[in-house]
């Protein structure tokens, strides 16, 4: 038995315990990027047996791990690999056929459906395919009455059949549909690695959003 799967072995028996402790699942991952006798584990070895413990049994780790994790290991590993680590797990494990990461950046979003309390996502990484965007970071706010889907890695945002699609300096802002109600997105793009690539990434989503608004009949 390979060193990843007696790693794997030893998570599935605490996530499958009637009440799993978190702590003790999360210092476990933890300790493979910490201590020195797991060192030789590769990234793609890492990233598989984050992404394999995530599956089984997602809405709790989302829930009881998600944000400690997230937080320490960035610590650890730093930004870049963290992020190098989400859209690994993301492209083996939950994008559907035919569905690709087009456009990458970090910003804050904020989702505020009509007369209810705004979600927030500061300091996210943000992905954009071709059906979603799919944002990485600390999330504030009732998440249920906004999240299509608990059980994904990372918060999804929706971006089809929006409309009143506009630009405010560094700010794209659009209105979708929750629950029959409007809920407008506020996008921020950080200004990352230049001006120059932030007003690109500003362009590109324009333009990508663009191609989802449809008529407001409301």
């Amino acid at each position: 038995m390979s060193e990843s799967s007696q790693i794997l072995d030893i998570l599935k028996e605490e996530l499958q315990r009637p009440k799993p402790v978190s702590s003790k699942i999360l210092n476990t991952l933890l300790d493979l990027r910490r201590k020195a006798e797991f060192q030789q584990l590769s990234d793609s070895d890492f990233f598989n047996i984050v992404g394999e413990t995530f599956k089984i049994k997602p809405e709790f780790f989302m829930k009881k791990l998600y944000k400690s994790f997230r937080n320490k290991m960035g610590k650890l590993i730093g930004d870049e690999k963290l992020k190098e680590m989400e859209r690994y797990i993301l492209e083996k494990y939950y994008l559907t056929e035919g569905e690709q990461i087009l456009l990458e950046f970090n910003g804050n979003i904020t989702q505020n459906r009509k007369m209810t309390e705004p979600i927030f996502l500061n300091s996210a990484s943000i992905f954009i395919t071709n059906a979603r965007m799919i944002a990485q970071g600390k999330l504030k706010g009732p998440y249920n009455r906004y999240i299509p889907n608990i059980a994904f890695y990372g918060y999804e945002i929706p971006i089809k059949n929006i409309f009143r699609l506009r630009r405010v300096r560094n700010n794209i802002r659009y209105r979708v549909m929750v629950d029959e109600k409007q809920s407008e997105v506020n996008l921020k793009i950080a200004l990352g690695e230049s001006q120059a690539k932030r007003e690109e990434n500003i362009d590109k989503l324009f333009e990508m959003l663009s191609k989802e608004v449809v008529e407001e009949s409301l």
